[in-house]
């Protein structure tokens, strides 16, 4: 018999690639928003990373927003707090799988009750090692 335990189950959305059916999604069912700057100007409309974050949260005050910046690092918003995660300074070799590695080790991270700071730094932590390495472009 099933259980009922997929009531309670978070949806985290990943706009990667980004397309038009994308970009028309109604994000009201979505917990997590996990894109970076390129699909944030594509859904939102905004340049800077915190338009980008402001109108997200202005049209969809529920969501949970990982927006990454590259070289930059990351922000995390949602309506009661931000967090900002430093890029560590690696020599980058491949960065192919840098978006997928952070990816799953946030998810991971958040999956297992962990706090968003430091789901943050143990995704930004295995992203900066992925792309000191040779990847899946070699």
């Amino acid at each position: 018999m099933l259980g009922l335990d997929f009531i309670n189950q978070t949806i985290a959305l990943n706009p990667s690639p980004i397309s038009d059916s994308i970009k028309n999604l109604d994000l009201s069912k979505i917990d997590f928003l996990i894109l970076n700057e390129i699909e944030g100007q594509e859904i939102s409309g905004e340049k800077s990373p915190n338009r980008i974050l402001d109108h997200l949260l202005s049209n969809y005050s529920f969501l949970k927003i990982v927006l990454t910046l590259g070289t930059n690092g990351v922000i995390y918003k949602d309506n009661v707090q931000e967090h900002k995660q430093e890029a560590y300074n690696v020599k980058a070799k491949s960065t192919t799988a840098a978006g997928d590695t952070f990816l799953g080790y946030f998810l991971s991270m958040i999956s297992q009750k962990h706090d968003v700071k430091f789901a943050l730094t143990i995704a930004s932590k295995a992203a900066s090692l992925a792309v000191s390495r040779k990847g899946a472009d070699y």
